[in-house]
């Protein structure tokens, strides 16, 4: 890596590579998942990287539908007033989860929106925001 003069680094080709297509990060991040996805340390060592909840939610989906066991799905037995804005520290409703997709533990004990003791502190993990994922190794990151 070399600095420039405006304090710009110049990342050396090998460490980084170009995609054209919104899912190629998917697929390279996860290019060996179907082989991997009971492999705890490979899953832990790589994530897509997005800057909104949203994105994520979007990206775990894309990803997890290539997992192939069936969908269990479970629900809170309460939730919050507006189940419609997406916020980093409150759960959602909904829980989609397939064996073998990585999870975070979502625990947040400064939450501005309360929400009640039912709910799932969970949340798929092939994909996290960027604030999330600092302080933490990566292996593999892709970012969308």
């Amino acid at each position: 890596m070399a600095k420039d003069g405006n304090g710009m680094i110049t990342l050396d080709r090998e460490f980084y590579n170009i995609v054209h297509n919104p899912d190629d990060p998917n697929t390279f991040v996860y290019s060996e998942l179907l082989t991997n996805i009971r492999n705890r340390e490979w899953l832990c060592e790589r994530a897509i990287l997005a800057p909104t909840n949203e994105m994520v939610g979007q990206i775990n989906e894309q990803i997890m539908s290539r997992v192939g066991d069936d969908i269990v799905e479970f629900f809170s037995v309460e939730t919050v007033m507006d189940t419609e804005r997406v916020l980093s520290e409150v759960p959602s409703h909904k829980l989609r989860l397939k064996v073998g997709v990585p999870v975070i533990l979502m625990r947040n004990l400064n939450a501005p929106t309360p929400y009640l003791p039912f709910q799932f502190p969970l949340k798929i993990a092939f994909a996290m925001t960027i604030n999330k994922a600092q302080g933490q190794t990566l292996k593999v990151a892709g970012i969308n």
